[in-house]
């Protein structure tokens, strides 16, 4: 026979914290609306579902470092001459090109917004479930020369690695040496 007093234990156990919290309220509902159990069990999987999407999409934002602010939304493309709002919303929305790992590339002078629109994207990237790392370029060579340095380099790449995109901000302003050009290239 079946005891109900060990779902709370066994959702735990099984790490459905978000079914944990719902399961008695869903219950009520299923039975006053007089659920079929497939139903019930659709609307907690579906519940479960949307919570752990919410977590890893927090969980992405804050681990991206992305510049908080920097929204496509609040950027205005008429301060900056020659760029297509069109462009800027396919790259956001159309994300085939992370999976080809084609880069983009932003280039304009000082004070146009390619830091902006490059957070932007970034933010939208992570709202389709994408990963997402933001970075300057001296502290990307600076983070990558410490870690070759103490011999880790091929550990800090692979972390580096578990992100779908990286944008890496004011790669063109500083002149690199040769060491530092070499940990980009490793890259």
């Amino acid at each position: 026979m079946v005891d109900i007093a060990t779902l709370p234990i066994l959702l735990k156990e099984l790490k459905l914290s978000a079914i944990a919290g719902q399961w008695e309220a869903l219950a009520h509902k299923a039975l006053d609306e007089q659920w079929l159990p497939q139903q019930y069990l659709v609307a907690l999987c579906e519940h479960e579902s949307a919570a752990r999407l919410h977590k890893r999409l927090q969980r992405y934002t804050r681990e991206s470092k992305l510049p908080p602010g920097k929204r496509l939304s609040n950027f205005d493309s008429g301060a900056a001459g020659g760029i297509k709002a069109n462009q800027i919303t396919a790259l956001a929305q159309h994300t085939e090109w992370v999976g080809k790992a084609e880069n983009v590339m932003l280039f304009g002078a000082s004070g146009l917004g390619k830091t902006h629109l490059a957070a932007g994207i970034g933010y939208a990237l992570i709202e389709a479930d994408i990963r997402v790392k933001f970075s300057s370029a001296s502290t990307l060579v600076q983070e990558l020369q410490k870690a070759r340095s103490e011999l880790k380099l091929a550990e800090a790449l692979v972390r580096l690695d578990k992100y779908a995109v990286l944008i890496v901000d004011d790669i063109g302003y500083v002149k690199r040496d040769e060491q530092e050009t070499q940990v980009l290239f490793e890259l």
